[in-house]
């Protein structure tokens, strides 16, 4: 497998080779950076080992070029002001080893980006103002470059804006480096439980007045509709008996008159006839087989007439009601009917309104116990919640004493004798994801100056060489990217200096530094080394980046040390500095 696809094989075999051990420490690296049409830069092609590496140039020869396209590589916003006079478009790729870094490896993983080569960024920006964003070859946003690219760099530069001065990131590494990270997410497990329990119950809450209310007027109304002690199917008999009694009448009359036409009519009625017909009959049926038959079915007729007969007469009997019981069923319909229409139902549908309003009466008779469980609910939650908080702001006490004691020993060694790092705890007056306290550092860079919150700090030479000694302190516990320092050792100079180079050194051998420096102290102690140049002729100017040997080494650190005329002196300083940091 290439190690850099944008590498030949000889390249990265080289490559490889160099300080080759550092590759088991540094989890994450940028092997190269490669920039097209990029203001001053027409292209560049830088290939980065790990370790420290030096970029050394005079004023104004462009060193911040390589910030800049950096940053656009990590989803920085674009500028049309970048494109080189007369280009169509800028182009910057950043690739990244990344293969021990478990963090980087999962991002790519879990967006089926293929990490097996490492991480390639490009950015494409046009004259017309189009942007485009890869990763590993395939389109994305920007803004997935930025959270990619939180996870591949950190830069500290005087200008830019460091993720060091954000209270966020200050917990973190103080998690980080007590080991706390665990806790600290038990602990926003168990809040988030505690706060959707307490929103419900909130919820619940709010809606118990009204839920009572309602509560009443079903009570009311089911009071109303039991009085009536209505029973399955009574509004049907109720209904039918009631017809029944508003046709009493007219029933009287039709069974009277159908009863005198079929035998109570004495001089003529149905009953009669027939049984004279059947006599008239009968002297002929036996000769004569079609009169046998119609007798037969005379016969039956007349029993069927004598049985209508009685049916009817029956009845005629059961149409004898009381004016009482009349008035029993009157009142009873009547009754109904209003308790019905009250209610905007149909009478019949009485019986089933009894049976809804007991189910939404019950349901919200649950209300108290429903009250009760969350009550209970919300408070086991909280009690657990303040167990674990209380544990991690304990342990998250006892690491700041720690690191506050590191950090500061760390500061005074980097030009702030004196300096003071105090990691402060504001507590919350209610409870948070992340514990019962706010975390911010707090630094004082002078004996006896006030501590103050990190961004408050005026001076970006103060602040880089303080996140630095962070940095080289949370270094062996804290998962650190390729760290960019911006002329971190401005306003600084000898023994000073070479402290801050033997630091950054120091932290090359956990993470891969890259340092851009003014002084010969820091250079010294680089790995690897870049020199920048401005290059101007009659139409262009242009800026190189070009990595050093050994003996262009010796030359522009001697330049730093002395200045363009070179002197035997300096060039002898040069090779004696050179060879301490070998």
């Amino acid at each position: 497998m290439s190690l850099n696809p944008l590498l030949s094989n000889q390249q990265n075999a080289c490559t490889f080779d160099y300080l080759s051990g550092l590759y088991a420490i540094v989890n994450i690296m940028l092997t190269q950076l490669k920039v097209l049409q990029y203001t001053i830069v027409d292209e560049m092609e830088l290939e980065f080992t790990p370790g420290l590496s030096i970029i050394s140039g005079e004023t104004g020869a462009g060193k911040s070029v390589l910030i800049d396209a950096l940053n656009l590589t990590l989803g920085g916003r674009t500028d049309l002001k970048a494109i080189r006079q007369k280009a169509d478009r800028t182009e910057v790729f950043a690739h990244f080893d990344c293969h021990n870094n478990t963090k980087v490896m999962a991002w790519l993983s879990a967006r089926d980006l293929d990490p097996s080569e490492g991480c390639l960024l490009r950015r494409t920006v046009s004259k017309e103002g189009r942007s485009r964003a890869y990763i590993n070859g395939l389109p994305c946003t920007a803004q997935d470059l930025k959270n990619l690219g939180q996870l591949l760099v950190n830069i500290h530069g005087q200008h830019e804006h460091q993720h060091l001065l954000q209270k966020e990131t200050q917990r973190e590494l103080l998690d980080q480096y007590g080991s706390l990270i665990a806790l600290c997410d038990e602990v926003d497990s168990i809040y988030q439980q505690w706060r959707a329990s307490q929103d419900q119950l909130t919820r619940l809450q709010s809606s118990a007045d009204e839920q009572q209310a309602k509560a009443d007027l079903l009570t009311y109304q089911l009071k109303e509709i039991h009085s009536l002690n209505l029973a399955e199917g009574e509004m049907e008999q109720l209904e039918s008996e009631h017809k029944r009694i508003n046709q009493l009448d007219q029933l009287q009359s039709a069974c009277q008159e159908v009863l005198n036409k079929l035998s109570e009519n004495e001089q003529f009625n149905g009953l009669t006839n027939t049984y004279q017909s059947l006599a008239l009959l009968e002297p002929y049926a036996t000769d004569h087989p079609p009169l046998a038959s119609a007798k037969e079915l005379i016969a039956q007729a007349g029993i069927l007439l004598e049985e209508s007969i009685s049916e009817i007469s029956h009845f005629q009997e059961t149409l004898n009601i009381s004016p009482e019981e009349v008035q029993i069923i009157e009142d009873r319909l009547t009754a109904c009917m209003v308790i019905a229409q009250k209610h905007r139902v149909k009478a019949n549908q009485l019986h089933a309104l009894q049976h809804t309003l007991a189910e939404e009466l019950n349901q919200i008779g649950s209300l108290e116990e429903r009250l009760a469980l969350l009550e209970s609910e919300v408070s086991d939650h909280y009690e657990c919640y303040m167990s674990r908080a209380k544990q991690l702001s304990q342990k998250r006490k006892k690491t700041a004493k720690k690191l506050n004691q590191l950090i500061s020993e760390k500061i005074s060694l980097l030009g702030m004798p004196g300096g003071k790092l105090e990691i402060q705890f504001t507590p919350r007056t209610a409870p948070h994801r992340q514990g019962l306290e706010q975390i911010e550092f707090y630094v004082s860079t002078n004996p006896g100056q006030p501590l103050q919150p990190m961004n408050k700090i005026v001076s970006g030479g103060e602040l880089s060489r303080i996140s630095l000694a962070i940095q080289v302190i949370l270094a062996e516990k804290a998962d650190i990217p390729t760290l960019f320092f911006d002329e971190v050792d401005v306003g600084v100079g000898g023994a000073i200096a070479e402290m801050i180079g033997k630091t950054l050194r120091e932290l090359g051998s956990k993470a891969q530094i890259i340092c851009v420096t003014h002084l010969p102290q820091v250079a010294a102690q680089g790995h690897q080394h870049f020199s920048v140049k401005k290059q101007q002729t009659e139409n262009s100017t242009t800026t190189a980046f070009t990595a050093l040997n050994k003996k262009q080494r010796v030359i522009e650190i001697a330049r730093m040390l002395g200045g363009l005329e070179l002197t035997n002196q300096t060039v002898a300083h040069a090779k004696e500095m050179l060879k301490l940091n070998s």
